[in-house]
């Protein structure tokens, strides 16, 4: 369990180093006080990053806001996108460098995404692919935000 600012900094950190997960269950890992892992932060400005590794492989991760997204103090971010032609379609990856929230790619072709609306932490990339049917890729192509609509 990892919280941070929206702008990437760690506020908190505590990790769990063994657990016997059955399968087809749930279980409770860990359990913390809010005050505690906000450590004097806002919740309108944080996210808590629980992180589910076996053996240093990421099994599972999830985002999990304090605040619903209308009451968020989301940064402007500085979202960066390259596209690249690849076979069968493209390749579009983003950067930011703050927390970015909502990311929706849009284009006036026909295809599939790889993915498509999610957030995209402080400092990170992702690549995401589309599979072109038909149509101009680049034609009308978006990139749209939450922040972007206010």
């Amino acid at each position: 369990l990892q919280t941070f600012d929206f702008q990437g900094n760690m506020i908190f950190s505590e990790s769990d180093n063994y657990a016997k997960i059955e399968a087809n269950s749930s279980t409770t890992l860990m359990q913390k006080s809010l005050s505690k892992i906000l450590n004097g932060h806002s919740a309108k400005e944080t996210y808590a990053l629980l992180t589910l590794s076996q053996n240093g492989v990421t099994l599972a991760q999830r985002v999990f806001y304090f605040e619903y997204p209308k009451n968020l103090h989301l940064p402007k971010p500085n979202l960066t996108h390259r596209i690249e032609r690849i076979e069968g379609g493209y390749k579009v990856i983003l950067s930011t460098d703050k927390l970015t929230k909502n990311v929706f790619l849009q284009t006036d072709a026909l295809g599939r995404w790889s993915d498509n609306y999610f957030d995209l932490l402080p400092n990170q990339s992702k690549e995401i692919t589309f599979k072109v049917k038909s149509g101009d890729f680049e034609k009308g192509f978006q990139v749209k935000t939450l922040t972007g609509t206010y």
